[in-house]
């Protein structure tokens, strides 16, 4: 019964993090004019981002957190999962926040609803 017990909590856990089908995107055009950057280039800069998809901490904050801190440029990256919200310290030298919005894009399902300059 013990086994049973933990075989139905672990198969629960790792259906819970399965990342689903991402939305489709809308292709920007690369023809456009040259664009401003979202956050002024400062050679510490540290935002705030508004994430979507999340669905467990365990799995889905902490892949985000990880890729977030493996990216160029980033010195310090806090996934909060109550908060559906990433703070991320970086030097806008090297990475801007389109950049980091493409690195949470890419680690699963997961959409930035939101940039806010800490």
């Amino acid at each position: 019964m013990k086994g049973t017990t933990v075989l139905f909590f672990a198969a629960l856990t790792l259906t819970a993090c399965q990342p689903k089908p991402a939305p489709k995107r809308m292709a920007i055009p690369t023809h456009t004019a040259e664009r401003k950057p979202q956050v002024e280039a400062v050679a510490n800069a540290k935002v705030e981002m508004k994430i979507e998809g999340m669905m467990c901490e365990m799995g889905c904050a902490r892949r985000i957190q990880q890729k977030l801190n493996e990216a160029p440029g980033v010195t310090e990256a806090i996934v909060n999962f109550k908060a559906k919200a990433a703070t991320v310290a970086f030097d806008s030298t090297q990475t801007d926040t389109r950049a980091l919005a493409q690195v949470v894009g890419a680690a699963g399902p997961y959409q930035v609803n939101g940039v806010t300059r800490l």
